[in-house]
């Protein structure tokens, strides 16, 4: 009876604080996540992040191996420079570079670069040297990041799209990666993504296209003082619409867009054995 008359003094207590009787407070756990998320971006944006820094010693195994330093996991380190450039009043800063291919889908390389102290500045991902793509990772001299979506900017076509068109041409093996790079680790292909007359496209060369033949190929005209070696190869390139996947060689494109010989757009769809690489 002790016990009863306490319990009821107590609720008699919560009531008057509260003004109602007292009821245990209901959390919302996905909102309470959302709002925790929300409040660590707002806190982290702008601020120092833990930063990777040039390896040295990397540098000077691949300084003693020549142009090219193979690592334990496949992939390829084909640059490692220090460079120094001269700022204002005579001052000298040194940088570093490096430039690694990755041998994962879809064959890519990752290229960095560090401020003179060590501490990196660059980061970004390169599909046939001129198409970045994923996240390009930017930090200032505090290690402040800022991060780019290179993703963002492709229209309906992507990259799993184009890697199947190389393939298709034979140019690249995707289970593999063969075919990638020759024997010096120069790519055999290069893939560009801008506009050309007014649309975006998908420009894919094959660097190594045809033998050149003076009977049919003709060099530009030049003047007789000027001598021109020509490419043992002519390449091949290819125009890909990046909205509808419509395949032009250079000749369609400028002349006469109907005359469509090299549509293969439904033999281009990603394979899951091709995505899960």
């Amino acid at each position: 009876m002790m016990n009863k008359g306490k319990n009821t003094k107590l609720n008699e207590i919560r009531k008057g604080f509260w003004g109602k009787s007292f009821q245990p407070l209901k959390i919302n756990t996905m909102r309470l996540s959302f709002l925790f998320l929300l409040l660590l971006s707002i806190t982290c944006k702008g601020q120092p992040v833990e930063r990777e820094k040039f390896d040295f010693e990397l540098y000077k195994k691949y300084k003693e191996n020549g142009y090219h330093y193979i690592r334990e996991n496949g992939n390829i380190i084909i640059a490692m420079e220090k460079d120094e450039t001269f700022k204002k009043k005579g001052v000298i800063e040194e940088t570093y570079f490096q430039e690694e291919l990755v041998h994962k889908y879809p064959y890519y390389s990752i290229y960095k670069e560090f401020y003179e102290d060590g501490y990196i500045k660059k980061e970004m991902m390169s599909v046939g040297i001129y198409t970045h793509i994923g996240k390009t990772l930017l930090y200032d001299r505090k290690g402040s990041l800022t991060i780019i979506d290179e993703d963002k900017k492709f229209g309906k076509i992507k990259i799993d799209y184009v890697m199947n068109f190389l393939q298709k041409k034979g140019i690249i093996d995707l289970k593999t990666g063969a075919g990638w790079y020759d024997s010096e680790f120069h790519l055999n292909y290069s893939l560009k993504y801008e506009k050309v007359k007014g649309k975006k496209y998908w420009i894919v060369v094959k660097k190594k296209g045809e033998r050149f033949d003076p009977e049919k190929h003709t060099l530009p005209k030049v003047p007789e003082d000027v001598i021109i070696t020509p490419a043992e190869y002519i390449p091949y390139v290819w125009y890909i619409d990046a909205k509808t996947g419509q395949v032009y060689v250079e000749e369609e494109l400028y002349k006469n867009r109907k005359k469509l010989k090299n549509s293969i757009r439904q033999n281009l769809l990603p394979r899951k054995e091709d995505k899960d690489l």
